[in-house]
């Protein structure tokens, strides 16, 4: 056969392959801002409810699997009676999963890992003194997310934080705070699957 009788027949053919519609799909990309409040403990077994912001940024690339950027700050005032402020600011980045989707609702869990600087009074002998402490932190936690529409949901859950502060005027250690957040969510790129 010549070639271009060859080429006729083979152009002639149905090519199941062109035939087919492809989507494409790509990364979720999601911007959230909210409330959060952070229970803080501080020295010598004191508790202290801050107030804040919380914002986040993530790329979901799976509809199972993301990475998250989380930035809070929560601020407490006249902190022990001591006239002093006490805050929280964290920068923390790492790992989120969406284990359950149902209809509307999603669950998540994070495991997140940086850095929070915490400012506070710490009691000496003359009275308060002000100091802050910037060390490692992480966090721990989950919730459930609901979609409003296609772009927008509403997520809330609590989350383990672990801080460092001063344990007395002259050691730092580790401190046990529960943060809660409640964020309104925009998706860049539709829906999560």
């Amino acid at each position: 056969m010549r070639p271009a009788l060859v080429a006729l027949i083979l152009g002639l053919l149905p090519c199941p392959v062109l035939s087919q519609v492809m989507s494409a799909t790509g990364p979720v990309v999601n911007a959230a801002v909210g409330y959060s409040y952070v229970d803080l403990s501080l020295a010598q077994n004191n508790r202290v409810g801050l107030n804040g912001a919380d914002v986040k940024l993530s790329v979901d690339f799976r509809s199972q699997f993301g990475l998250k950027l989380d930035i809070g700050y929560a601020r407490g005032s006249n902190v022990l009676g001591s006239g002093r402020h006490a805050d929280v600011l964290s920068y923390l980045a790492g790992p989120v999963v969406y284990p359950i989707h149902h209809r509307k609702w999603t669950a998540y869990a994070e495991g997140l890992v940086g850095a929070a600087r915490v400012t506070g009074p710490i009691p000496s002998a003359n009275g308060f003194l002000g100091a802050y402490v910037n060390k490692l932190a992480w966090v721990l936690g989950g919730g459930l997310e609901y979609d409003l529409s296609s772009s927008w949901a509403f997520r809330a859950g609590p989350h383990y934080l672990h801080t460092k502060f001063f344990i007395t005027p002259t050691r730092i250690g580790g401190q046990n705070n529960l943060r809660v957040v409640a964020e309104i969510v925009h998706r860049f790129g539709g829906r999560r699957r």
